[in-house]
């Protein structure tokens, strides 16, 4: 699917149907915004046994009173999110569905230990223990699994959230797109603006952090339930992630900035040069020779990422 804007401001939206469509193709057409594609007119003639629908991202297809899309008999209807759970049980024989359905819940199991004994010990120790340090192990090891449960329990909460994207790779892009721009600011400034100090890192990271919160939750609202938060302006719901997250670290580098002004560095914050005095100053390390040296292999991402942008913008 393509979005065009016609002569008269609406979009336009360019739909290809391939796949096995039967013995005559069909031709791509165009709907308008706000049209729905009826897909028990499209003239499918499938010759599998178990003929499927795939629809791809944002195709406005028609529903039922139930949400579901209305679909030829005999076929079933699925989104674009499912396309891997689909081929999984349609190509795989039994044996082999049942190995990949192992090491799937064996690498989820990998996963969810390395990411609740992370949790447990940030809490406990970068936490609980800096402002408590006389706390005994017994209560850090208790704090930990309180933790540990909390963190799962939220991210099973999540769930529905991520149920609102077309894919989970969107929800979590999105997700981390509203988190990363203040802890990027303050890292990037941190190593090469020499004056920042550790007040505007941290004022940056907390308004920065409330600022992504809300941003996705009014963008997540008006997804949910968009007559009653039609008033959140279009830019925090039209905006892509990416430009998203590079507004945001904008906003976020000048916060700094700004507070850093206001709050300078003491002479006891620097007990040992973590920062550049000059930005230049990472380029004077001689590094590998060869390929493998840092300023040859960065300056092939800068031109690969260019390149990609150019390409595909």
């Amino acid at each position: 699917m393509k979005p065009e804007k016609a002569a008269d401001g609406a979009r336009t939206f360019h739909i290809s149907v391939t796949g096995d469509v039967g013995p005559a193709p069909i031709a791509p057409f165009t709907v308008k915004e706000g049209e729905k594609i009826d897909l028990t007119k499209l003239a499918l003639a499938p010759k599998a046994k178990d003929p499927s629908i795939i629809v791809g991202p944002e195709v406005p297809v028609l529903t039922d009173d139930k949400g579901l899309p209305v679909s030829p008999n005999g076929m079933r209807v699925f989104k674009s999110k499912e396309v891997y759970a689909v081929m999984i049980r349609k190509l795989l024989p039994v044996g082999v569905l049942g190995l990949l359905a192992a090491a799937l819940m064996a690498a989820l199991m990998g996963n969810l230990s390395s990411a609740s004994n992370s949790i447990a010990t940030m809490v406990s120790y970068d936490v609980v223990k800096r402002f408590r340090p006389d706390i005994g192990d017994k209560q850090l090891v208790l704090i930990g699994r309180i933790a540990t449960l909390t963190a799962i329990l939220s991210g099973i909460a999540l769930v529905p959230l991520l149920d609102l994207y077309e894919s989970i790779f969107n929800g979590v892009n999105d997700i981390i797109a509203h988190m990363a721009p203040p802890i990027t600011c303050v890292f990037v400034l941190g190593v090469f603006w020499p004056k920042a100090s550790a007040r505007s890192a941290t004022l940056t990271m907390i308004f920065g952090s409330l600022m992504g919160v809300v941003l996705f939750a009014l963008k997540t609202l008006h997804a949910g339930w968009e007559n009653a938060f039609s008033w959140v302006p279009p830019f925090v719901y039209e905006t892509p992630f990416m430009m998203m997250a590079f507004y945001m670290c904008m906003v976020c580098i000048a916060m700094q900035v700004v507070f850093t002004f206001l709050y300078p560095k003491t002479s006891s914050e620097d007990p040992q040069q973590l920062y550049w005095p000059h930005p230049f100053d990472a380029l004077k390390a001689p590094g590998w020779s060869g390929l493998l040296n840092y300023k040859v292999m960065a300056s092939v991402v800068i031109i690969a990422m260019v390149g990609l942008y150019v390409t595909f913008r």
